[in-house]
């Protein structure tokens, strides 16, 4: 297989990438002054920082102790063994390649020799279990804090705060949903995978064949489902996490001396993030992480804007330093070779992995 025109889609991606990351920068920054957000920085507590950046490890921590459970059908791996392998990855994600979940079931496969296919399958039912997780956030913010949502849109005759409220019900119903299908696919499997074939019927081949590997990696990887007390602590650590990364926005709070500091603010802050990083796409996730924070604190919390973007821009570095360090460590310790991580990452996109 050639991989000029692989390449060329990668080229395509990353500048479009790019430009919606610049293209989001500049709505963040485009109406500040030099001297506004240099004020800003000088008005910062930095002695809030470290606390920030122990939560956010906390939070990777608790990721990496959900992982391991669901891999414990293959191997009882060290947490810290699944902690770097999993900081790798997300180092892989954080670059313009986007294939950290490759790195990270091979890095398992070399090193443990866990199968290839069947770690892919671990982060197939743990990203279920993000979702699952954001979803109810969403239902959380979106219905409950609707009234919080009461900025103009551009639209007249829409108001924010209905929109809000109807996508936060549409959220509810999708968990529902969710979770009717894990219990079907669980307790009565062949039944939904009947149901399935005859849905997926008018389908093309290749569609349908996506399918059938996508029910497959998950059946593989829901083998700790077959075990109630490490299901249970999968859901226990996955809460863990999200608690966690909520809690990593307080010192920045205490750092910038917002006024707007409550439960509700913070939820709220982190909704918009994942809504930004998932709309809009970035390498690093730079630019829709920091527009992310600005809607949240300026548009709907009214704060200054220079706090807003100056908020954001350090938020993100404090998360991409916990990403770089912990990556670039086991790098390091093991000896890896940059080149062949890259070229792990480029045949994962050639198998659309």
């Amino acid at each position: 297989m050639t991989r000029r025109p692989l390449a060329g889609k990668q080229r395509r991606n990353l500048i479009v990438g790019l430009a919606i990351a610049l293209g989001a920068l500049y709505y963040v920054l485009g109406d500040l002054s030099l001297v506004e957000l240099g004020e800003s920085f000088r008005t910062v507590n930095y002695l809030y920082f470290p606390a920030a950046v122990l939560f956010l490890v906390l939070s990777y921590v608790a990721r990496a102790y959900r992982w391991r459970i669901l891999l414990l059908p293959m191997r009882n791996v060290a947490p810290a063994g699944v902690y770097f392998t999993m900081m790798v990855g997300f180092l892989g994600n954080v670059l313009p390649m986007r294939a950290g979940e490759v790195l990270r079931a091979w890095l398992l496969q070399q090193k443990y020799g866990i199968p290839f296919s069947g770690a892919l399958a671990t982060l197939l039912v743990e990203w279920l279990f993000d979702l699952l997780l954001l979803l109810a956030l969403f239902v959380w913010v979106f219905h409950f804090y609707s009234g919080a949502f009461d900025f103009e849109l551009p639209l007249p005759g829409i108001s924010a705060q209905n929109i809000a409220a109807r996508f936060g019900q549409i959220c509810g119903l999708t968990v529902a949903g969710i979770m009717a299908f894990v219990y079907g696919f669980l307790f009565h499997q062949e039944r939904v995978m009947t149901a399935l074939r005859w849905v997926t019927q008018r389908l093309s081949t290749n569609w349908r064949a996506k399918i059938e590997t996508f029910l497959e990696e998950f059946a593989k990887g829901f083998a700790v489902a077959r075990n109630p007390a490490a299901l249970s602590q999968v859901f226990l650590y996955s809460i863990l996490e999200w608690a966690l990364t909520i809690v990593s926005f307080y010192p920045l709070y205490l750092a910038y001396g917002l006024n707007t500091f409550s439960l509700q603010s913070m939820l709220i802050l982190t909704v918009m993030v994942m809504v930004f990083v998932t709309v809009l796409p970035t390498p690093g996730f730079i630019g829709s992480f920091n527009l992310g924070v600005y809607v949240a604190l300026h548009v709907i919390m009214k704060e200054p804007e220079a706090v807003a973007a100056n908020f954001g821009l350090m938020a993100w570095l404090l998360n991409f330093l916990v990403i770089l360090g912990s990556g670039l460590y086991f790098i390091f310790h093991e000896h890896l070779s940059v080149k062949k991580l890259v070229a792990v990452e480029e045949e994962g996109k050639e198998m659309n992995l």
